[in-house]
């Protein structure tokens, strides 16, 4: 579950378990991600989403769920989609 499944130009589907430096990387030709926590190398998309990152850039840029659109699977696997 740390897979980059998918990228385009305004979006990037990931696993939970996806390492936020592995996604900068990926985000490096379109620019960065702007959540920035101290823990970026080892510190996953999953973690990022459950603590609401931000990092010290936070107040200028927002926080994880401010760039997050969430789709989840659930043991049935059906998916549900926020509203």
């Amino acid at each position: 579950m740390n897979q980059i499944i998918e990228s385009e130009d305004d979006y990037v589907v990931v696993e939970p378990g996806t390492v936020k430096d592995v996604l900068d990387r990926e985000l490096r030709r379109r620019g960065k991600f702007p959540p920035d926590p101290a823990s970026s190398n080892h510190c996953t998309v999953g973690e990022m989403m459950a603590n609401n990152s931000s990092g010290p850039h936070g107040l200028g840029y927002g926080s994880t769920i401010d760039f997050l659109e969430v789709e989840c699977c659930i043991r049935r696997r059906e998916l549900r989609v926020p509203e």
